[in-house]
């Protein structure tokens, strides 16, 4: 039985090759005003805030 093909590896900027549970993560739709997907954004937010090692100095502002 022939093997099947895999997808090929994209090495062009913007969407890149993601994992299956990536993929089936992205299939839910979410609301800007849906208290999770606030919830998610803001703590989004304070990691990269703590990554940059800036809290207390600066935030990180949803566009």
């Amino acid at each position: 039985m022939p093997e099947k093909p895999r997808d090929p590896y994209l090495l062009t900027p913007g969407p890149l090759t993601t994992s299956a549970s990536v993929k089936a993560a992205m299939l839910h739709d979410w609301g800007s005003r849906d208290h999770e997907f606030i919830a998610t954004n803001r703590r989004l937010r304070e990691r990269l805030v703590a990554l940059a090692g800036a809290e207390g100095t600066h935030l990180c502002v949803p566009q």
